[in-house]
């Protein structure tokens, strides 16, 4: 017994059974006369006549050239394997001719795996196994007279012939993509088979159903119709329209349905209504009245074979109004006995039941060799049509080939017509059985032997896998802290690198508004210098000079009568000695004491300026004239302090030395400070030095800076006052105002 095609492909090697079966069959070939491995490969290569077992054909090709050599122990029992194997694929698992022809090819191939390939030795493991597994089971329905439905299979079978003998030529040939491309096609059209199959057998089902249909409505008329006798009209109107309907309902609606039951329940209304009564009946007659009311209304609901057509349905329901017109009237009605509607035997005979029994047997999807009217057809079981006793069988194609009756189907089977066509597997099995492997115990013993030798591999394989496991997750472990690490410091990187960004822009924002601050200074201190030359060149000189050139001047009075940006010039000759003291009562009744002692040189020059730092006039002695310019720098540098924004960090305060000692200190009852006065603030925890740069009189708001022109405070007349009565402001130098201390003077001269 060949096992199961479930059972098949084996996970085990058959070789041991091979070597107990097989490798005392050759005894007339001795180790010294024994075909090397190259020799029997190359003899397979060369087999000429594909019917012959390959050891007769190997046999053919030595006697032919002389060669008394021969295939000897585990070659010569592998090879007999193969060839008995073979034999048995062809006789059990027989396929059309054409197709049986081209796969004799790859015999000789499969004879060169065995001796080569320890894989050939577990049946359905190898491709070719499975290649021819997957043709035998593809082709099984396969026949010439398919047409164009079968060439593509037949053409697939011949490129994998080709492409699989290409192995004595090429070892390396892919037959596993051999093997894939001939099941791709073989899975593509089973698939479009079975949806051709399942749709004849819908179709055939459906005709099975509308059978049992005609049947069960035949069989309900026929149980109303008998023992009555019936107006021909209404006769005609029940096996026909009416009849037609009921088929319609219990196809809709089942047998069990209620619909089916008030079916059957209007039909006995129906014929109990036109029967003979007594007219002296006065309830039959009301009875008959209410029938001939209701009757019809109910019987258009049922009429569902004429529910397209209302003229059909009017008229079909007016001549049953008419019949019981006509009773009502007390008219004679012809009447007779309707025939039943035929209907097919239910009473199966002896042989039918036999008929019955074979076909039970059968199993949808099995294969058959049925020959029938001189034509042997390779057909599929697809349908049992038990309502008409029929069997139906499709093509390879999945298209309705053949229709059989019970009956007739049986008288083939007896007339040995009918063949089984086994599937599955059958080349793997073949294999198996020639092995030794011929009943399910050997199968199971195989299974257990291989079962155990795989629980060890398995075994090794865990504790490969398992320390492979801890080993890889040590590395990935490695690799996350060395990952964790590297992003650490390129976090830290783009951290400072957004540090350094943000620096430089704020640097570069200084470095802009710096420029700005400056390209503004610079302009108005070229305005002021214009305004200045301008007012110069309009105002008169005041000319000091003496007609004697060895002359002094000694207590000469003045009167300065020029503008703020006239020029005063004061000229002597050389060697001369000028003394030049000026009283000018200056702003507020601040009293400005100037002496000058100018010795007379060539061509000297003399700088006077006040206590501050800044000069305030300038003397010009020679042949040349003598200007002075009163406060230019002064209004520059004022004007530069009163615009000066807060965008460079405040230096650090000026030591302690460049504080002046002269300090006045202030009262807060009466503010008196002008501009350019510095003050000295102790309100911090560390004294401050600054300069009145600003003093908005209507915002009641003053402004100090640094030297360098930064505003360090900003306090309103209030916040002023108040530190001032608390003792934590203090003057320590005023500038003088050459300017208005001019101006005043001009004014007392004048009075």
């Amino acid at each position: 017994m060949i096992p199961a095609a479930e059972d098949i492909p084996l996970t085990a090697s058959v070789i041991n059974g091979i070597r107990d079966k097989f490798s005392d069959g050759n005894d007339t070939a001795t180790a010294a006369e024994a075909l090397s491995l190259e020799e029997l490969l190359a003899y397979l290569g060369s087999i000429e006549d594909f019917s012959l077992p390959l050891i007769e054909a190997i046999r053919v090709q030595t006697e032919a050239i002389g060669d008394p050599a021969a295939p000897a122990g585990e070659q010569f029992a592998l090879l007999a394997w193969l060839d008995e194997a073979w034999a048995q694929w062809e006789q059990r698992y027989s396929l059309a001719e054409p197709l049986l022809l081209e796969l004799r090819q790859l015999r000789p191939v499969a004879g060169a795996l065995a001796l080569t390939d320890s894989d050939f030795h577990i049946p359905g493991r190898h491709p070719l196994h499975r290649l021819l597994d997957v043709i035998q089971d593809s082709a099984v329905g396969w026949q010439a007279s398919l047409g164009r439905a079968g060439e593509a299979l037949a053409s697939a079978v011949e490129t994998a012939v080709r492409e699989a003998r290409n192995w004595f030529s090429e070892p390396d040939t892919d037959l596993e993509a051999i093997c894939t491309v001939v099941t791709t096609l073989a899975e593509r059209d089973q698939a479009r088979a079975r949806r051709m199959s399942q749709r004849a057998v819908e179709t055939e089902a459906g005709r099975e159903k509308s059978s049992a249909a005609r049947s069960g409505a035949a069989s309900m008329i026929n149980r109303c119709l008998e023992g009555q006798a019936l107006p021909e009209a209404i006769g005609n109107f029940v096996k026909g329209d009416w009849y037609d309907s009921a088929q319609l309902v219990l196809l809709k609606f089942g047998a069990d349905s209620e619909q089916w039951q008030q079916m059957q329940e209007t039909t006995v209304t129906l014929l109990e209504s036109v029967q003979a009564y007594d007219p002296t009946d006065g309830e039959r007659r009301k009875q008959l009245f209410e029938l001939a009311t209701q009757l019809p209304k109910n019987m258009r609901s049922w009429l569902l074979s004429l529910q397209h057509d209302g003229d059909a349905v009017a008229e079909s329901l007016g001549l049953v109004e008419f019949v019981h017109l006509r009773l009502l009237r007390q008219q004679e009605l012809e009447r007779q006995t309707i025939e039943p509607i035929p209907v097919a035997e239910d009473n199966p005979s002896a042989e039918d039941e036999a008929a019955i029994e074979l076909v039970n047997s059968l199993r949808l999807g099995q294969w058959l060799r049925i020959e029938t009217d001189g034509k042997a057809l390779r057909v599929q079981f697809a349908l049992n049509n038990s309502a008409v006793r029929q069997l139906m069988f499709t093509n390879r194609s999945g298209v309705k080939s053949l229709v059989l009756g019970y009956a007739e189907f049986a008288e083939l089977v007896a007339q040995q017509h009918v063949k089984h066509l086994s599937s599955g597997a059958g080349f793997s099995r073949c294999l198996a059985h020639c092995a030794g492997i011929d009943n399910e115990l050997a199968l199971q013993q195989l299974r257990e032997q291989e079962t155990r030798q795989q629980d060890m591999a398995l075994a090794r394989e865990r504790d490969a896998a398992a320390e492979q496991q801890k080993a890889e997750l040590a590395a990935q472990q490695q690799r996350e802290e060395a990952e964790a690490a590297k992003l650490r410091l390129e976090e830290q990187r783009a951290a400072e690198e957004l540090a350094r960004q943000r620096q430089a822009e704020e640097q570069a924002s200084r470095d802009q508004a710096s420029a700005e601050l400056l390209a503004r200074q610079r302009a108005e201190a070229e305005q002021l210098a214009r305004e200045q030359a301008a007012a110069a060149a309009e105002s008169p000189l005041l000319d000091l000079s003496t007609k004697d050139d060895d002359a002094t001047l000694e207590d000469l009075s003045l009167d300065l009568s020029a503008e703020d940006d006239d020029t005063l010039d004061l000229s002597a000759k050389d060697g001369a000695t000028l003394d030049l003291s000026l009283d000018l009562s200056a702003e507020d009744n601040a009293e400005l004491d100037l002496s000058l002692d100018l010795s007379a040189r060539d061509n000297g020059t003399l700088d006077t300026a006040p206590a501050a730092e800044e000069p305030s006039i300038l003397l010009t002695l020679g042949d040349e004239t003598m200007q002075a310019k009163i406060l230019q720098e002064r209004q520059l540098q004022e004007r530069v302090e009163t615009t000066a924004i807060d965008l460079v960090p405040p230096p650090e305060p000026p030591p302690q030395a460049q504080v002046p000692a002269q300090t006045t200190v202030l009262s807060g009852a009466d503010i008196q400070l002008t501009m350019g006065a510095w003050l000295g603030f102790h309100d911090g925890d560390t004294p401050i030095m600054a300069r009145l740069a600003v003093h908005d009189r209507e915002l009641g708001s003053y402004i100090f800076v640094n030297r360098q022109g930064i505003k360090l405070r900003q306090l309103s007349t209030a916040e002023l006052t108040s530190l001032i009565d608390q003792g934590q402001v203090e003057l320590l130098e005023t500038r003088s105002n050459f300017r208005e201390a001019v101006r005043r003077a001009r004014n007392e001269q004048d009075d």
